[in-house]
């Protein structure tokens, strides 16, 4: 919870008058004065005494546990004299357990009419699973504060609550995390009642870490490395508890907190130093051609009114859909749009009516509520997910209809990422997927409950609009259940590994019942699927045991090959008999390196038998597979993962291939880095049983369920397509549940989807009232652990070089289905990539001429206290993306892109391909899901060039008339073109033009009458757009920048009309943003390399600004190292020459972060018609105002 200074100190101000006695309460999170009127008592003893009663991080600690100390222990040396600070703090207790052992009343006996008590738990109130010290947040844990409070008061003492201290846990993205959940507000709300002081330690000391930063915060904490420190031999690791120095920073936040609101207890303590030690920071030599920079766009309706839809969101009648639009009562809607997640869409209200100001200053006019049900909702209620969080339900509640009263419309994600807890029913929660996925897709008490959840949130009535969601307009649409299909989940393999035995004994029984309708027996079965059983034949692998001493396999075309590529290094060779396999270095790619044996030969629907003996320097998990030795690289049927340890093993496995093949080879891969395997007696041969094992019976329903990645001998090819056929019937049948529950049940009058394209079958999704689709360009990979934050890369790939088939943008033109709305409700490309900033201006033009409904921005922000700063998706920080907001608003919503059906030209086509249902499930039941996106697609390098989409012929769906009568194309054309790469690219309005001729330094210009965009590698280029205007940029760090130029209309004092000229010209002020390089403060940015996991973040290298201009196609990361706030920005030099009318004065002013002028000049005119505009690092700002009078 973040809790603003202003409110702070306004809360205050509130509660505090006169002369105060205070008692301080140290509790979880939150610091909270109440003010008394100190007694006349106090001043019949000398010395006045300030007990602190609390938990570890405020106790005392002896010289052996030293340099650890406690906050209330260093707050002796800040005492004056006649002040002495009692630490009655211990380690482990809560406000239940310090009660119970008699330390409170301890401090009661001693404590004297007129002495302090300064009060702080929270940290060990919070442990469910310890009965001795778990007290509820909102119950007994505020209940026993108020006790405390009255207790103290009662005895002429003086109470002060005090907050938690913050832990230092930081996300994947370098957020500090909220591990004290709900006590800081809890503590709060004891405060106001009580009326009692409160210190904001909690707030205090985020502040403090954020601003530090992963890496200097953690010399704040007991962290140690081996040999510091002689109590601490080995070294320490604890983010809890504190070092010394960050002690004595904690004490003095402290005493400075109290002597700026002027109570009472300041009086005991002298004014400590300015600034705490930890807190000094240098600026970095290689940041010093960088600016700080902060696009907060406050202002930015002084400059540009974004022609918002009307306010309040849904004053011109409820969102539906018409054809392939959403449409109000004015006429078609589109939506450029964020996500908010998690925490954030539980902001305090004055936060969360902030934010949704400042969203409409950028255009925004959706937000995507967006996994909402993983914690936060349930709020105190967590572990059980059953009911909705009071508290954050009316935060909720708040939110939306502050959106809805600056005109931003609300999208309702149901099941997101709730996962179901013991409590909620369901046991083995570690032996499931995670979010439960695809498995409530059949779970009939998942299924329950997901209604459930719909029911509560969407009848529920605001009390701040006086509507439920199913009725109120503002609401534009409602999506089931994000990424999440039983096929997908299937095809990756968690049902392998992922699935509690009683979640298989359902999907089995199923299973058996679909079976029983299309075969009627196990007789049949059998012999549908092939079930084969032959005698093993002689081994194809002629040295399997290596006796000959070499890689030769006896034979020609027969022999072991090592393959070494994307930065793989190994070394393959044979050893006293036994193959080594030696992994040096990792490549990029998870299969690299990688060892097979050449010359094997298949034949289609014959069992075959792989067996090998194997052991690892370390234990691990490999693939052994079969496929094509050359292009398109075919398998075969054997995928296998298995466990390899550091004793020998013995591994058989039998499949069944699904072609012949003369040229095939058998081969390990996914081998991680640093290891060694042996390979001993490697047998290949045709021969063994493949399919259902006798003992399995459809007429007792115990035939298994197919595994994607185990038991290859069941996993037959006839069985695994009539598996996927299953999962396929099984999860239309979940989307037409779902749907019409809150279609006809709960008569949700809202646009309903289900959940993204490539997430199961297409057909299901087109059936839905719109279709949405996600996609990132070099997302985060995380080599390790998913989500690992301290290893992971971005690869630094500007997408202007990727024209072609691999683009994301032309793979979401190319999947849109046609006759529907279609929106694209998770996009980015994510930092540390360095040219992240192309990003939405492309794709806001893309989306403009392709006809879509909506873009929305992955995301906002993900927690309720933000830094200002740059990670993997949140923009609020990232000020090179917010800067041409507008300008991604005007292609898109205010239509300044023509879309393609707009008559352009006579030869203006489109880019269509047909799909039928069988077709749409054929394809998924090859398990080919490169084909399944080629296949099921338009052609994507057409995608730029012309209108796009997939018309489905088994669909009803109304498309545009003007692509009605033209031909499908056919798949195999579609696949062979797709295959080639092209070169460049315009749309058939001659808008939108894509060139990457020049090897790595592609670009891409949008040229409409109202918006301009350039973004790209410049490279001595110049660029005139149709109009007459030009761009011509300067050098930069890394020869490529983004520049946006989009006409706008602000509320600045009216000037005198523009009189009325015949001429070709601008008569309208220009909105400029120009961005290029970027990084955050502090921000160490390196080439990944193995062994990321274990880099110390001190010991992480940087690389400068300039030796970051070579990493391109690098893979980067920041891991541990992604610095502070704010961005540091390079000034973009660049010169924009305007068309003006004959007789124009054009005026140029920098704007500031929040979007004021600041001193502008006067533009130099080339000739009466022609003005030029220079940009310059010297203004120190990344975007502009260009007025012409």
């Amino acid at each position: 919870m973040s809790f603003s200074r202003f409110a702070l100190d306004r809360f205050r101000r509130s509660v505090l008058s006169g002369s105060a006695a205070f008692l301080i309460l140290v509790l979880g999170g939150f610091t909270v004065f109440a003010a008394e009127t100190v007694s006349q008592a106090s001043e019949k003893f000398a010395v006045t005494q300030i007990f602190a009663a609390g938990d570890s991080t405020a106790a005392p600690y002896s010289s052996k546990q030293a340099p650890m100390m406690g906050w209330a222990q260093a707050l002796s040396s800040l005492t004056v004299e006649g002040a002495v600070v009692q630490d009655r703090a211990a380690c482990g207790r809560s406000t239940k357990s310090f009660r119970a052992e008699g330390r409170w009343d301890r401090i009661l006996q001693d404590m004297r009419p007129g002495d302090y008590v300064l009060i702080q738990f929270g940290h060990n109130d919070q442990k469910v699973g310890r009965p001795a010290v778990y007290a509820e947040a909102g119950t007994d844990f505020k209940a026993n504060l108020i006790r405390f409070v009255k207790e103290v008061r009662e005895k002429g003492g003086n109470p002060i609550l005090v907050t938690s201290v913050t832990r230092r846990v930081f996300d994947a993205e370098g957020n500090l995390t909220f591990s004290l959940k709900e006590y800081p507000e809890a503590l709060r709300q004891a405060a106001r009642e009580t009326e009692t002081p409160l210190v904001d330690l909690y707030v205090l000391t985020r502040e403090w870490v954020e601003t530090a930063g992963v890496e200097k915060s953690a010399r704040f904490y007991m962290n140690l490395e081996p040999g510091e420190e002689p109590n601490y031999p080995n070294g320490n690791r604890d983010n809890t508890h504190f070092h010394r120095n960050g002690a004595q920073a904690v004490a003095e936040m402290f005493v400075r907190d109290v002597q700026r609101q002027g109570l009472p207890i300041a009086k005991c303590f002298r004014i400590p130093s300015e600034t705490p030690e930890p807190l000094e920071m240098s600026e970095s030599p290689e940041t010093t051609e960088l600016f700080p920079f902060e696009a907060s766009g406050t202002a930015l309706p002084n400059v540009w009114n974004s022609p918002v839809l009307a306010r309040p969101a849904g004053a011109d009648g409820l969102i539906r859909v018409d054809g392939a639009h959403f449409v109000n009562d004015r006429g078609t809607v589109r939506f450029w749009g964020v996500n908010l997640c998690m925490g954030a869409n539980f902001l305090e209200k004055e936060a969360a009516s902030a934010m949704a100001r400042r969203m409409a200053s950028f255009g925004i006019n959706l937000v995507r509520l967006h996994h909402m049900d993983m914690r936060e909702i349930w709020g105190t209620n967590f572990p059980k997910q059953l009911e909705f969080d009071p508290e954050k339900l009316d935060r909720l509640d708040w939110l939306i209809a502050e959106l809805k009263r600056n005109g931003i419309y609300v999208n309702i994600n149901l099941h997101c990422s709730r996962k179901f807890t013991e409590e909620d029913g369901f046991p083995e929660y570690d032996l499931r997927p995670d979010h439960d996925k695809g498995l409530d897709n059949f779970m009939p008490r998942m299924i329950e409950l997901q209604k459930k959840y719909a029911r509560d949130l969407l009848t529920h009535v605001n009390p701040y609009t006086k509507m439920s969601y199913l009725e109120d307009p503002c609401v534009a649409m409602v999506e089931i259940n994000n990424e999440n299909s039983i096929v997908s989940q299937w095809y990756g393999g968690a049902v392998d590994k992922k699935m509690p035995k009683y979640c298989e004994t359902v999907l089995q029984k199923l299973w058996n019942e679909w079976l029983s309708e299309k075969y009627g027996s196990t007789e049949a079965v059998r012999e549908a699927w092939g079930c084969a059983e032959e005698t093993i034949q002689e081994n194809q692998i002629l040295d399997g045991s290596f006796e000959s001493g070499n890689l030769d396999g006896k034979a020609p075309g027969k022999s072991w090959k090592l393959e070494l590529g994307n930065g793989a290094e190994g070394k393959l060779d044979v050893k006293d008999g036994v193959l080594v396999f030696d992994v040096r270095k990792s490549g990029t790619v998870a299969w690299e390196p990688q060892i097979y044996f050449t010359g094997i030969q298949v034949e289609k629907g014959k069992p075959y038998t792989v067996r090998f003996r194997a052991r690892s320097s370390r234990d691990q998990e490999l693939i052994v597979s079969c496929i094509q030795m050359n292009s398109p690289w075919k398998h075969f049927g054997l995928d296998q993962r298995f466990d390899v340890t550091q004793e020998w093993q013995e591994f058989e496995f039998t499949f069944l291939p699904e072609e012949s093949e003369s040229l095939a080879r058998i081969g390990f891969t996914y081998v991680e880095e640093g290891t060694t395997l042996e390979f001993d007696d490697i047998f290949f041969a045709k021969g063994g049983t493949a399919g259902i094992g006798k003992e399995e019976q459809l007429e007792d329903g115990s035939i298994r369920i197919a595994r994607r990645f185990s038991e290859p001998q069941r996993n037959i090819p006839r069985m695994r397509e009539d598996f996927t056929q299953f999962l396929l019937d099984l999860e239309k049948c979940y989307w037409n549940e779902m749907f019409s529950f809150l279609r006809n049940e709960l008569k949700c009058v809202h646009p309903i989807t289900g959940t993204q394209l490539n997430y199961g079958s297409t057909y299901p999704q087109a059936e839905m009232d719109y279709v949405d689709t996600h996609n990132y360009w070099n997302h985060p990979q995380f080599p390790s652990t998913a989500w690992d934050g301290r290893d992971w890369f971005v690869r630094n790939t500007a997408l202007v070089n990727c024209l072609g088939t691999e683009g994301t943008i032309v793979a979401i033109a190319a999947q849109r289905i046609l006759g529907k709305p279609y929106t694209v409700s998770e996009y980015n490309h994510p930092s540390p990539n360095l040219y992240f900033a192309e990003g939405f201006p492309m794709i806001a033009a893309v989306g403009g001429f392709q006809d879509w409904s909506g873009i929305f921005t992955f995301c906002w922000a993900h927690s309720p206290v933000n830094p200002k700063k740059i990670s993997f998706f949140d923009i609020h920080g990232n000020s090179p993306a917010l800067v041409h907001q507008p300008a991604c608003f005007n292609l898109f919503v205010r239509g300044d892109v023509k879309n393609g059906l707009a008559p352009a030209n006579a030869s203006r086509k489109a880019n269509i391909a047909a799909v039928s249902l069988e077709q749409d499930h054929a394809v998924h039941r090859t398990l080919d899901w490169t084909a399944r996106h080629y296949h099921l697609s338009a052609l994507r390098c057409g995608a730029l060039s012309d209108y796009s989409g997939v018309r489905l012929t088994d669909l009803s769906t109304p498309e545009p008339s003007e692509t009605a009568s033209l031909p499908a194309m056919g798949q195999d054309v579609v696949l062979e073109n797709c295959k080639k790469q092209i070169d460049s690219a315009s749309s058939s309005t001659r808008e939108l033009f894509w060139n990457a001729e020049t090897e790595k330094k592609g670009i891409f210009l949008v040229d409409t009458p109202k918006t301009k965009v350039f973004t790209g590698f410049v490279n001595g280029r110049e660029f005139t757009f149709s109009d007459g205007t030009r761009f011509i940029p300067g050098k930069s760090i890394l020869d490529w920048m983004t520049i946006s130029m989009t006409q706008v209309d602000g509320q600045r004092e009216p000037r005198e009309p523009h009189r009325q000229r015949e001429c070709v010209g601008v008569s309208q002020n220009w909105l400029v943003a120009a961005t290029g390089f970027v990084r955050n403060t502090e921000m160490k940015v390196r080439v990944y390399e193995k062994g990321e996991k274990d880099l110390k973040a001190e010991d992480a290298p940087g690389l400068t600004n300039e030796e970051l201009a070579g990493t391109l196609d690098e893979n980067l990361t920041s891991s541990k190292t992604n610095g502070i706030g704010p961005n540091l920005c390079e000034g973009v030099s660049a010169k924009i020459q305007i068309p003006v009318c004959a007789g124009a004065a054009v005026f140029c002013y920098p704007l500031d972060g929040e979007g004021n002028r600041m001193n502008g000049f006067q533009a130099k005119m080339l000739s009466e018609t022609m003005a030029e505009v220079e940009l310059s690092a010297k203004y120190q700002t990344l975007w502009y105002e260009i007025e012409v009078k």
